[in-house]
């Protein structure tokens, strides 16, 4: 009696174990599926900008990709011919491509420096979630995941001791938390753009006749609330205005400009 209760008794931690497992098969699932949609999109808009020095103007490597480089080498040619605006969009771009580069770091503080902008406020926080990318991040987010998850099915089975194994499952969903978190902090909003034109006031109405609310630089960052014909409403840090379409530019081309 006493050995089918404990047979019994194991198959049912066998079993709940396998339950949970299951569970977080499916949870993780739809984890990294969210966090692919968190991520930034690639950079598929042509880029409109002076021709580089072999005479193309896109930020297409010879690969036909994207790369920071690449971008790099777009807005210099666009800070040549007098564009900050436009240098500091596919500067953003390639911040996102390489996160630790010092070289896209210096770039982008020149042209800031040649609009007269400042960069957008960001915390200690967000400086250290700097140090990686939103896709790095999500991949630690990921491990800490498979980490909690294991360490539930050797809970569920009663192996490698129960203060080990929650430590595991506590650690493993310390490290999903950060990693989740950082790469949300660290990927930019689809509403994020910059003010590409030449300065020029935003508007309080969706029309050029409209009163002026206020002065927006070139490379100034704001943030699309939304849009009507062809003006957008934008968010900056004096208020809300209205700007023409052809003006704004998101770092991460999508959505942002439809109405």
């Amino acid at each position: 009696m006493n050995r089918r209760i404990q047979t019994n008794t194991g198959n049912g931690h066998i079993a709940r174990g396998r339950v949970v497992a299951v569970a977080l098969a499916v949870l993780m699932a739809l984890l990294t599926a969210t966090a692919a949609r968190a991520e930034p999109a690639p950079v598929t808009a042509p880029v409109t900008v002076p021709a580089l020095a072999d005479g193309s103007t896109s930020a297409h490597d010879r690969g036909g990709g994207y790369s920071a480089r690449a971008l790099v080498a777009a807005a210099d040619a666009a800070l040549a011919a007098g564009h900050p605006g436009a240098a500091i969009v596919e500067l953003e771009r390639a911040r996102l491509l390489a996160p630790r580069s010092a070289a896209v770091a210096s770039h982008l503080a020149h042209a800031r420096e040649v609009a007269s902008v400042s960069p957008a406020p960001g915390g200690r926080a967000r400086r250290l979630a700097g140090l990686l990318s939103g896709s790095e991040w999500s991949g630690l987010a990921l491990a800490g995941l498979a980490l909690a998850a294991a360490g539930v099915v050797l809970l569920s089975w009663g192996a490698g001791g129960r203060r080990r194994t929650l430590g595991l499952v506590m650690g493993g969903v310390a490290v999903a938390s950060l990693g989740f978190l950082a790469a949300a902090e660290v990927t930019p909003s689809r509403q994020d753009a910059v003010v590409v034109a030449a300065s020029e006031p935003a508007r309080i109405a969706p029309f050029p006749a409209a009163e002026a609310a206020f002065p927006l630089p070139e490379g100034a960052a704001v943030s699309v609330v939304r849009a009507h014909g062809d003006y957008v409403l934008v968010s900056a840090a004096d208020g809300q205005g209205w700007l023409p379409r052809s003006s704004v530019e998101t770092i991460l081309p999508g959505s942002a400009h439809r109405p």
